[in-house]
């Protein structure tokens, strides 16, 4: 079976952003799956559990974002790793204000929050990452 041409063009026009997609959706599984597992198998308060599982899924994300998704072949990773971290230890501050505020003020339960939260950090994230971090 042959992809028709109008969605060939379409994957090539839209190609970085199903890319960001796909390995944002990667990075987040891993974070989700972790912060689940620490909350409910291992005891660990949400909020812990998701700063935990968003260290476990930093390296995930950076090197999906780098070599797949943003191509990008500097070699001067040092440079981008610190500001890749600045830009996600942000995104780690703000996503445990939403998740306590969500989930202790709202009453909204911790993965339901996350999920959300992951929504409106990976629109914003996205434009630094292509323009500060590996332009």
């Amino acid at each position: 079976m042959q992809i028709p041409n109008i969605i060939k063009t379409l994957i090539q026009k839209y190609k970085i952003y199903i890319k960001y997609l796909i390995s944002g959706s990667t990075g987040a599984f891993v974070n989700l799956s972790s912060l689940y597992l620490l909350t409910e198998f291992a005891g660990f308060h949400y909020i812990a559990s998701a700063i935990i599982a968003f260290f476990i899924s930093l390296s995930i994300s950076f090197n999906l974002q780098k070599k797949w998704t943003f191509r990008n072949g500097e070699t001067e990773v040092a440079r981008q790793v610190s500001i890749y971290l600045a830009i996600t230890l942000s995104n780690l501050f703000i996503n445990m204000f939403l998740l306590y505020i969500l989930v202790d003020v709202f009453h909204i339960w911790y993965m339901l929050a996350q999920v959300g939260i992951y929504g409106f950090i990976a629109v914003y994230s996205f434009v630094l990452y292509r323009v500060i971090v590996f332009k």
